[in-house]
Formats: C-alpha cells, sequence, structure tokens
C-alpha cells in the first residue's frame, strides 16, 4: 500500500509554491514467526538536474575581522560579490553613498562595482566573504546579477537574519584547513547551501528579473520532477500533472517546452524510461517486470519507446553495460 502526503508552502521568490513529496510504502513482514508492518518514508528532494542552465555561486575567500581602534576603510569597490555579517557589536558603511548599520546577525552583500566605505569601531567583529554568481550549463558559464540595477542599498540587507553565520565559518575554516582530493567540493557544497539560504532571507523585489525567473524555473522543474517520482509506475495523464501542479495544462505545454523542449507526456515518458534503465541494471528485473512495474501497456510498447529515447533495446542497454 502506498499513501503521499503533499504540503504546500510559499516559495521565497515571486508566488510559486513549494510541493514537499513524501511517498510512504507499508510492507507487511514476517520475522521469526511475528507478522511486523514496515513503514517507509521517502522523502524526495528538490531537483535541478536536466535544466539547461543552473545557477551558481562559487566561493573564493573569507576574512574574520576583529577592530582594534575606530578607523575608516577608503572608498573602494569589488570585482566579485562581497558578503558582510555583522557578529559583534554594529558593523556600519557607506554603500553608494547610503548609511547602513547592520546589528548582529544582520547580512548585507555588495554588488561587484558598488561604491563601499566601511566604518570600523573599536571591539566590533564581522565576517567578510567573497563570490562570484553564474549560470552553468551546456555551453558554458554566463554571468548573472543578484540584483535588480539601482536598488536602494537597503533592499541589499536582511533585517531578520535567523542564520547561525559563526557555526558556518568555523565549520568552512576547519575544511579549508584540509588538503584531501574532497575539501574543494565539500567547501562548494557548503557555501551553495549557505548562499540559497541567505537568498530566501533577502526582499524578494530586490532581486533581479532574470535571477528570479531561473530560480522559479528551477522550483518549477524540481516540483514536476516529484510528481514524475511519485508517479512513475503508472501512465499518469497531463491533465492530472496540471491539477497536482495547481496550473493549467496550457501552462504546463508553455513551460515543459521552455525548460526541456518537450511535452508534458514526453517528459513524463523520459522520466519513466531512465528509471526503468537503472532498474533493468539495479534490480536485475526482467524486461517483462520492468514494463509492468512502470505501467507500459505491453513489453513490446516498452522496448518501442526505451528505443527511441535511450539509442538502442533494453537488451543492447543490459549488454552494453555488462560490458562496461
Amino acid at each position: 500500500m502506498t499513501q503521499t502526503a503533499i504540503n504546500i508552502s510559499n516559495s521565497a521568490i515571486g508566488h510559486c509554491f513549494y510541493i514537499d513529496l513524501i511517498d510512504i510504502q507499508i510492507y507487511p513482514s514476517s520475522i521469526m514467526g511475528r507478522d511486523l508492518q514496515i513503514t517507509k518514508e521517502r522523502i524526495l528532494r528538490h531537483s535541478s538536474v536536466g535544466l539547461e542552465l543552473r545557477i551558481r555561486p562559487v566561493f573564493d575567500d573569507f576574512h574574520r575581522l576583529t577592530v582594534k581602534e575606530d578607523c575608516d576603510y577608503p572608498k573602494h569597490k569589488h570585482l566579485s560579490y562581497e558578503l558582510i555579517i555583522s557578529d559583534t557589536g554594529n558593523y556600519q558603511c557607506t554603500l553608494n553613498g547610503f548609511h547602513l548599520t547592520l546589528n548582529q546577525g544582520e547580512f548585507l552583500i555588495i554588488k561587484p562595482g558598488d561604491s563601499h566605505i566601511d566604518h570600523f569601531h573599536r571591539d566590533q567583529k564581522h565576517y567578510v566573504l567573497h563570490f562570484s554568481l553564474s549560470l552553468t550549463g551546456r555551453s558554458g558559464n554566463q554571468s548573472l546579477d543578484l540584483f535588480k540595477e539601482g536598488i536602494p542599498p537597503d533592499l541589499q540587507c536582511s533585517r531578520r537574519s535567523e542564520l547561525q553565520a559563526a557555526g558556518f565559518f568555523i565549520k568552512l575554516e576547519e575544511e579549508l584547513k584540509k588538503e584531501d582530493l574532497y575539501s574543494s567540493y565539500t567547501q562548494d557544497s557548503m557555501f551553495e547551501t549557505f548562499f540559497w539560504q541567505l537568498v530566501r532571507e533577502l526582499p524578494a523585489r530586490a532581486l533581479s528579473s532574470r535571477f528570479r525567473q531561473l530560480s522559479e524555473q528551477q522550483d518549477f522543474h524540481s516540483r514536476l520532477n516529484q510528481i514524475f517520482a511519485l508517479n512513475r509506475h503508472e501512465n499518469m495523464r497531463v491533465a492530472e500533472m496540471a491539477e497536482k501542479l495547481c496550473i493549467s495544462e496550457r501552462t504546463l505545454a508553455t513551460r515543459c517546452n521552455e525548460l526541456m523542449g518537450l511535452s508534458p507526456s514526453r517528459a513524463f515518458t523520459d522520466y519513466r524510461i531512465h528509471k526503468a534503465a537503472e532498474h533493468l541494471l539495479s534490480e536485475k528485473l526482467s524486461i517483462k517486470e520492468t514494463s509492468a512495474i512502470f505501467g507500459f501497456e505491453n513489453p513490446f510498447h516498452f522496448s518501442r519507446l526505451f528505443k527511441q529515447i535511450m539509442g538502442c533495446s533494453p537488451r543492447e542497454y543490459i549488454s552494453d553495460k555488462k560490458e562496461q
């Protein structure tokens, strides 16, 4: 028996919705003559796999500053983004001619090219982190603006931050001291997580239209994949997909075409075929069994679609993978 729980909450970006899907499966079982029930809750991840473009923040370096005496750091500009998080005391600066004050835990993101003067005060502590922002895709990297042009500097701040910034920087520093093969990957993933937590707390009206559009596309693609995952064992109709996403069939078709160049039904078929291919290898199931599990009409229909999408028949696919 399979149950599905759906929780809907407002997204931090625009007026989209996040749908968290929990696939709950109950298995009757028997151990040592005792009847048991095992409940498996499968929490599905948000995914951006398959998108043409993906937003990627890249960490450059960070500093921990402790001020010994009152002073000003003269006017300067940065080539990359600069994140400032107040740790002890109030951080003050002049940004593009506007005076700003950050209380403990609040943060500011300075854009490349902003005019910036720090006003340091004795015993004040804060963190500074530099990062770049780009779009990664099949055609290479592209630049991306986080903020709209000409916004008031106050919109580049968060006044209600609940982030545990000190803990993040302590862990990041620990990782920077490691020199193994995985350290750089861990650093990048740590900062990417932290970055999206920061963006969640920024005013939505401050973000550039391109950034918002791409974020909403990633959100839509993630929710669509979640629905595909929960219905991968059946031949779901386009009307059902649209209903689950709370949008019209026309909007669904437009978004699928924009993001993947596919119709909703073809995108769902692609998803099921790729999942079926994984099962053929990992579960050691027959082609007939796999076809039935993923809701295809019959093994012949399954094999025909498999060859269209994967470029070879299921038998050829299994044989090629075994040889590899």
